[in-house]
């Protein structure tokens, strides 16, 4: 995978994984389309997230 687009943060989305792969879009929903990804995360391409938690690892 390209690390460019490994994690994406800014006002407007984020966080956003694999150049959209998995991106959390505040009030615009939440997609999960394989992009760069070997494989997809999800089946589906929308759903809802009610909590979430990042970590850096390093």
């Amino acid at each position: 995978m390209d690390e460019r687009y490994a994690i994406l943060n800014s006002l407007n989305v984020g966080p956003s994984f694999g150049g959209g792969d998995l991106s959390i879009l505040s009030a615009y929903g939440n997609i999960c389309k394989k992009n760069f990804y070997e494989y997809p995360i999800r089946k589906t391409e929308i759903f809802s997230v009610e909590e979430c938690e990042v970590f850096q690892i390093a």
